[in-house]
């Protein structure tokens, strides 16, 4: 969902312009399920892009937030998305993000029959709600899938991470702490991820159910 606040406006407003998007800006608190069904009910929309979660931030540490913005929610749009939906629309219902997180301690290469081991609070939440989105999409003959994203950056990163870092320090010419370097990531840009995320939603191929 998205927030109506001006800065938010002010934001956006680049971007709308550039892809001629003709879209309004409506804010929600993703607590109130009641408020968030009214908006699905109104907007009765086509497909549904759920990028809302709860514990990517270091400070956002409240188990119970957790399972309701990244689980229980999830679980309720799936619902509501039955109810609402557009029964012309032939792509996806529900494109739902996951995380990498979900997978956990896995030591061999990752592959989508990989057994989850999530080890950290947003990891279990997460894979909580990619496991609602498995069961109920069947269950209430709605079209859904989960994607789950890796290493994104980009535009609009906290200034900690890795790429704001090293061009901080490029700027500032001020020593970076760094790692030994031998972890192995897969980085992926923030605009590849938005042109995934479409042709997931315009895809008519139904997952298998796990």
């Amino acid at each position: 969902m998205f927030s109506s606040s001006s800065w938010i406006e002010l934001l956006l407003s680049p971007v709308f312009s550039e892809y001629s998007i003709a879209g309004q800006v409506i804010e929600i608190d993703l607590l109130q399920s009641n408020k968030v069904c009214q908006a699905l009910q109104n907007i009765m929309p086509s497909i549904v892009f759920n990028l809302a979660g709860y514990g990517v931030n270091p400070i956002e540490r409240n188990e119970l937030i957790a399972y309701q913005v990244n689980a229980d929610l999830v679980r309720e749009i799936c619902h509501w998305i039955a109810e609402f939906k557009d029964k012309k629309w032939s792509g996806q219902h529900l494109v739902h993000v996951g995380s990498a997180l979900e997978y956990g301690n896995i030591h061999n290469n990752l592959a989508e029959d990989s057994e989850p081991n999530p080890t950290t609070l947003y990891g279990n939440s997460k894979l909580a709600g990619t496991k609602n989105v498995a069961r109920y999409c069947p269950e209430l003959g709605i079209r859904g899938l989960t994607a789950r994203l890796f290493s994104v950056y980009g535009p609009g990163e906290l200034p900690k991470r890795l790429l704001p870092s090293l061009l901080e320090t490029a700027s500032t010419e001020q020593p970076l702490p760094l790692t030994v370097g031998r972890q192995k990531r897969d980085f992926t840009y923030v605009e590849d991820i938005a042109e995934g995320l479409l042709r997931l939603g315009l895809s008519t191929a139904l997952p298998e159910r796990s």
